[in-house]
């Protein structure tokens, strides 16, 4: 017990230092942008605002998602969490209710890959869903808050198919895109299907500028 709670304490508190850490050098760059344009000229500029964040186990559907023709991946490692892997955050982009934060204007390469695992009737082979006109579906899609609407910057489609081995199809979806984003936008993944994303290790989603 006081092993979870030390752990959780620390846990806590070095969030709490990074969170403090970050806010104060996106002070000092906010504060000092012309001064830094002026001594490291070009070579300041060539760190250019990236992150990659990757797959997490989802919180269970909510109600609202019942009807709902997308869904968005809620939750992805971060932070911490993505020490020793491949993963990243770096110059001023933010992570907010999984989504993606852009800092500043400009165009962006943004990309997603997603592994879903459909489960199917072991009787037939055919996938165990209602509607299978319906296809799979992954989006990478852009909110603002100041355009007070969202829109669908890339996606892919696939149908279901009959399993091979008659218990499960695994699918695996890509999407990329560039496009023109403005500071203060929001970047989010969405799927068809929440619950197929049964194992995220290897999914993953990310942006950088051009």
């Amino acid at each position: 017990m006081l092993h979870n709670y030390l752990e959780k304490a620390i846990a806590k508190e070095y969030d709490k230092v990074k969170q403090e850490d970050t806010e104060r050098q996106q002070k000092y760059l906010d504060e000092n942008r012309v001064r830094l344009i002026a001594i490291y000229d070009k070579y300041f500029w060539e760190m250019k605002p990236a992150a990659k964040v990757t797959g997490k186990e989802q919180p269970k559907p909510r109600l609202s998602d019942n009807n709902a023709e997308m869904i968005p991946v809620r939750v992805w490692r971060r932070g911490r969490e993505l020490y020793d892997t491949s993963a990243f955050e770096r110059y001023g982009v933010r992570y907010r209710n999984g989504r993606l934060v852009i800092p500043v204007s400009g165009t962006y390469f943004v990309y997603s890959y997603v592994g879903f695992f459909e489960p199917c009737v072991p009787s037939t082979g055919k996938p165990n869903v209602k509607n299978a006109s319906i296809p799979i579906k992954l989006g990478i899609f852009k909110f603002n808050i100041l355009d007070a609407e969202e829109s669908e910057l890339v996606s892919s489609v696939q149908p279901h198919t009959i399993s091979s081995n008659r218990f499960f199809n695994a699918y695996s979806s890509y999407v990329s895109t560039f496009a023109d984003l403005k500071a203060g936008d929001e970047i989010s993944v969405k799927v068809s299907n929440i619950t197929y994303l049964r194992y995220t290790r290897d999914n993953y989603f990310g942006l950088n500028l051009v």
